[in-house]
């Protein structure tokens, strides 16, 4: 009995500092491990991966947390548009400081393009896709994790807790009416200002147009985990196999490949 109040006390009450950490570092270790189970079941199947260090590039690396996971495919370039601590802290990483949409890289370099949860804040997709289309081999294989639309709903508990938290230091700053819509009204995600539109864009249908208006064609679609974000996990974190799931693998190729 006591166990089972604990456990809904998880659902029903925000995470502390600490139990937000623990909850981010776990879920993120669960995600990672199951990217890299995919990858590695859909390689296996492929002529042209075996028997070869691949060569992979993942961009938005952010502390690096997910370079040694990678590294178990291929040799392994991180990017992002800072050098982290926990890149530095790395043994033997390689790493370059760059936007993903202007890279020092050759054309046709890499077997493999990975992010995770890195799409939905591109502040120019198009011009970052173009980009990873350039360094891409003919047969590169894309493999891009997002949130999905569902994330997004599980979000709002979360979201306005914390607009609740900073409730003192917008008082300091905004009228009235201001502060009063910006608590009512939800915000979006990423590069969407609206919450409708990054809805949208968060659907699997979204997602399934932006790779296909920038040349991509989807040649596998994986469910990875459920969940809440970890300020308030309003549901546990679990694997998915079914399409109600918080994150989404896709498996891409150039179009016209």
């Amino acid at each position: 009995m006591l166990q089972r109040t604990m456990e809904l006390a998880k659902i029903v009450l925000p995470n502390t500092r600490e139990q937000e950490y623990e909850d981010r570092r776990r879920k993120r270790q669960m995600e990672v491990s199951l990217i890299i189970e995919n990858l590695q079941r859909f390689l296996q199947a492929s002529p042209s991966a075996k028997n070869r260090k691949l060569n992979i590039l993942e961009f938005g690396s952010g502390d690096g947390f997910q370079i040694p996971y990678l590294k178990k495919i291929g040799n392994v370039i991180g990017s992002d548009i800072y050098t982290s601590d926990g890149v530095k802290k790395l043994p033997g990483a390689q790493f370059v400081e760059c936007s993903i949409a202007e890279t020092p890289f050759a054309a046709e370099q890499f077997d493999i393009i990975f992010s995770n949860h890195v799409i939905p804040d591109l502040d120019d997709a198009l011009a970052a896709f173009r980009e990873i289309r350039r360094i891409g081999k003919p047969n590169c294989l894309y493999a891009f994790s997002v949130p999905t639309a569902l994330w997004l709903l599980l979000s709002l508990p979360a979201q306005y807790y914390n607009k609740a938290r900073g409730m003192g230091r917008s008082f300091a700053t905004d009228s009235k009416i201001m502060k009063l819509v910006r608590l009512a009204l939800p915000e979006g995600r990423g590069c969407h200002a609206s919450f409708i539109a990054s809805y949208r864009s968060f659907t699997i249908k979204g997602w399934r147009r932006l790779f296909h208006e920038n040349g991509f064609r989807v040649v596998e679609e994986k469910p990875l985990l459920l969940y809440g974000p970890s300020e308030w996990p309003v549901v546990p974190t679990s694997q998915s196999t079914t399409r109600v799931c918080s994150s989404m693998l896709f498996l891409l190729n150039k179009s016209g490949q």
